[in-house]
């Protein structure tokens, strides 16, 4: 495993990742400017591709920035979204509920994006976000109401589970979020789940729940 300096002496607030698997670049989403700064993994640094989202709260005082980015490829875009052939990135924000859907052709240059959709969801603090292509469905995280959405691209929430108390005595920060469809005929999968926490929890790094309902599709 490698490590990467972004070498800005702490200026980015680095609390999204997303991917593109076609192109194999990586996607961080800055939560200080709620921008996307494209990485390649090969070469293990920025390309200076970047773009802002104009209409997902910057770093409000609190850290109710930008927390949660997910990639679309194109092909799993429902018809209500327009065309984009390079896909699409999924962001959310804890300050309000829902996630904003942009077009990823458009980020580019340090351009500014605005959503062409946005999907609801059950609970604010949106705190993680990932798209899996097996089930085709978004797992959008919620921190403080400690829940996940399981929902569609057209911005039905499917199902809405309440994930398991890991210490009742602090506030988790549940920040990021996976899912492995690594058993779909027997209809589990693997749900990870990401603890920023520096309040002394004893679980804080990643768990999983191994036996997470799924639907490969």
């Amino acid at each position: 495993m490698s490590h990467w300096d972004s070498g800005t002496g702490g200026a980015l607030d680095l609390e999204g990742v997303a991917a593109d698997p076609a192109t194999g670049f990586v996607y961080l989403g800055d939560e200080a400017t709620s921008s996307v700064l494209e990485f390649d993994p090969n070469a293990e640094t920025l390309t200076g591709e970047s773009c802002g989202f104009g209409d997902l709260s910057t770093d409000i005082p609190g850290g109710l920035g930008m927390e949660g980015l997910a990639f679309v490829p194109s092909e799993y875009a429902p018809s209500s979204w327009p065309v984009d052939p390079m896909g699409y990135f999924i962001a959310g924000s804890q300050y309000v509920s829902g996630v904003n859907v942009y077009p990823a052709s458009e980020c580019a240059g340090g351009s500014i994006v605005t959503s062409i959709a946005t999907l609801p969801s059950s609970n604010t603090d949106v705190s993680g976000i990932t798209f899996n292509e097996d089930t085709r469905r978004l797992y959008v995280l919620h921190d403080y109401p400690n829940t996940l959405d399981l929902m569609k691209l057209d911005g039905t929430v499917v199902a809405t589970y309440t994930l398991p108390d890991l210490d009742s005595s602090v506030d988790e920060q549940q920040e990021g979020v996976w899912v492995d469809a690594n058993d779909c005929e027997a209809g589990f999968g693997s749900l990870v789940i990401a603890i920023d926490n520096n309040s002394g929890l004893t679980n804080n790094g990643l768990w999983e729940l191994p036996k997470f309902p799924i639907t490969c599709r």
